[in-house]
Formats: C-alpha cells, sequence, structure tokens
C-alpha cells in the first residue's frame, strides 16, 4: 500500500503505519456510500461527527465511556469532568467486565489514553486545566443527524453530544 510507503499517517515505524491502515480499513468496512461522502466531501465537524460515529458503532467501551461519564456528568449540570472520574470509570470496568480486567496494565493505559484522544480529536473534550476537561456539546450537521435516523441509530445522537437530543 501507498498509505505504508508514502508514511500517510505521518508515523515513523512501518509497523505503526500497518497497524493503523488496518484498523481504518475495518473502521470502513460496510460503510455506505453516504456516509463515505460525509467523510471524504464534508467539513471539519461533519467528518470529524461520523468518524466518531463509525468508532461508536464498533466500540462498546467508548460508548459507555461517553455514556457513563460525559453524559452522567451534564446530567448533573457540570461541564468539566475530572480526570479522577476518568480514572474511576477504568477502575469500575477493570472490576466488572471480564474483558477489560483480563487486560495488562500498559494496555487499559493505552485503552484509556485512545478513548481521550477519540473524544477530544471529535470535539467532545478539550483540556481545561490540568487534571480536567471541559464537556462540549456539538451540532450534528443536519446531513448526518438524517443518515443516523435512517440507518436505525438515532440512539448514538446523544453519545455525539448533540445539542438537539435528549
Amino acid at each position: 500500500y501507498s498509505v505504508v510507503n508514502e508514511d500517510l499517517f505521518q508515523l515513523s515505524s512501518t509497523h505503526s503505519r500497518k497497524t493503523i491502515l488496518t484498523a481504518v480499513l475495518k473502521r470502513l468496512e460496510d460503510t455506505s456510500h453516504e456516509l463515505w461522502e460525509c467523510l471524504a466531501e464534508g467539513s471539519l465537524e461533519l467528518r470529524r461527527l461520523s468518524n466518531l460515529y463509525l468508532l461508536l458503532l464498533k466500540h462498546r467501551l467508548l460508548r459507555e465511556f461517553i455514556t457513563e461519564v460525559l453524559l452522567e456528568e451534564r446530567l448533573r449540570f457540570r461541564d468539566t469532568v475530572a480526570r479522577a472520574e476518568i480514572n474511576n470509570f477504568f477502575e469500575r470496568k477493570y472490576l466488572q467486565v471480564p474483558e477489560v480486567a483480563a487486560w495488562s496494565e500498559a494496555t487499559l493505559k493505552k485503552s484509556k489514553n485512545n478513548i481521550l484522544t477519540i473524544c477530544t480529536d471529535a470535539g467532545l473534550l478539550t483540556v481545561a486545566a490540568k487534571g480536567s476537561f471541559l464537556i462540549v456539546s456539538q451540532f450534528v450537521p443536519l446531513t448526518l443527524r438524517n443518515l443516523l435516523v435512517r440507518s436505525g441509530h438515532e440512539i448514538l445522537l446523544p453519545l455525539l453530544l448533540d445539542q438537539r437530543s435528549g
């Protein structure tokens, strides 16, 4: 693949490039033509939230993190989340979910960092102060909102922190 050879992901190792390429290709499996258009031609906001939608479809821990941490903080009328709350979520999952309990400490840390990166890249979180994040509501573009409804995935709109849902 030229993606790997030309370093389109700007990663130093070939192994990392291949790993990321595999993840991207897996994420794009079974993606509708309309969603492809959102990802390829949409505004930055539409691309960010479309990518998050794809991740939410495949990653239970991400769905649970947004539900149990970000939405719960919002229900408490808080617009920030402390790193301690994030750590508590992962500790609970470690104790409650056998698959997570089987992970090494390094895998757990990597998963936590990946979820925070996903939420930050999607615009759901921004760094507020040392040890905390600001939770940022989104205006899901009508194109993506309608696509989720037609696909039967409108239940995911609150997980995109859509201001018009819930």
